[in-house]
């Protein structure tokens, strides 16, 4: 609850940098698809685009007879890195693992400079489909952590086809799940200080129980450590339309939230759940923090997945079940 002298200088603080953002003219800056001058392909270590963008990607497993591929996609300011982990686990049980840099991340192109509105969803059903082409008849599952979930999910919700698509603390925070006085304060922002970079530095929040893995990527060059204003606008843009997509979720869905996940709010989380369907199954995870495939006790998600997967496997009824905690 804010004091109304609070609210009444906020107020005046808004009016004013209102005043300034029209007056500046200053916009978000953000990078879109290219014309298309190539044919999509896959080269030895990058995805290529139709406009010529190379994604890096990583894979984990045996290509040749897995069976099942996941697809993975990597979450706000990280890099296809960051399945490491999981994707070497995944590959003792058969199954292939294919990580890739999306745009404005990691190598790929323009890095810290956030895509257009659909980029990363045309991007990843570019992907799917030379996945496929390479793997014809093997299930496909998309599995996203973060932001790489709210691109899953406005691709399937686009008509995007999948086995199975796992959702790891999806980032739904948009304008419509988020304070109104944060949601003003950074459309505002990112309109007159676009290029300003700011930090997470100082607000206190743990993203990961294992303390090896955060240092490494600080120490990584590849991790984003300074994100810009717009870029964060930009995000907030697509979690608010992934938000959206709820309703739109096929039947083979996981979606995984720690309870301990100071990054998507507990309450945004509570208000995706009830625009879902019925049929989606819903994983709480003990002791649980935001990159939940890379906890101290991460392994017990891994595991959970490949159960799922295998569960899932074309064939098999999906389960629809609604548990609160990962069974042991």
């Amino acid at each position: 609850m804010i004091p109304a002298p609070f609210k009444r200088f906020f107020a005046i603080v808004i009016c004013a940098l209102a005043a300034a953002m029209l007056a500046s003219g200053c916009a978000p800056t953000t990078q879109s698809l290219g014309p298309p001058t190539v044919k999509a392909a896959i080269r030895a270590t990058a995805f290529e685009m139709t406009d010529g963008a190379l994604l890096p990607f990583r894979q984990w497993g045996d290509a040749r007879h897995p069976k099942a591929i996941i697809v993975a996609l990597h979450g706000f300011n990280d890099y296809s890195k960051s399945f490491e982990l999981p994707g070497e686990w995944w590959a003792k049980h058969d199954l292939l693992t294919i990580a890739y840099d999306q745009r404005g991340f990691g190598a790929a192109p323009r890095p810290g400079i956030f895509p257009a509105k659909g980029v990363l969803r045309d991007d990843l059903e570019t992907v799917v489909a030379l996945v496929r082409s390479r793997h014809p008849g093997v299930p496909l599952y998309l599995v996203g952590e973060s932001m790489g979930s709210a691109v899953v999910m406005l691709a399937v919700a686009d008509g995007l086809k999948a086995d199975g698509i796992v959702l790891s603390a999806p980032a739904v925070w948009g304008w419509s799940t988020m304070n109104p006085f944060y949601a003003i304060t950074l459309r505002i922002a990112a309109h007159i200080l676009p290029r300003d970079h700011v930090t997470g530095g100082g607000l206190g929040i743990v993203a990961c129980s294992n303390r090896q893995v955060l240092v490494d990527m600080g120490r990584d060059p590849l991790v984003i450590k300074e994100t810009r204003i717009d870029a964060v606008y930009a995000l907030v843009s697509l979690m608010d339309r992934a938000y959206d997509t709820a309703p739109d979720m096929p039947k083979r869905t996981l979606l995984l939230y720690g309870d301990h996940d100071q990054v998507i709010p507990a309450p945004a989380i509570k208000k995706l759940r009830k625009r879902l369907p019925d049929w989606v199954t819903y994983e709480t995870v003990p002791d649980g923090y935001h990159m939940l495939f890379r906890d101290l006790d991460a392994e017990k998600v891994w595991k959970t997945v490949a159960t799922w997967i295998a569960d899932s496997a074309p064939g098999r009824a999906a389960s629809g079940k609604n548990r609160t905690a990962l069974e042991p």
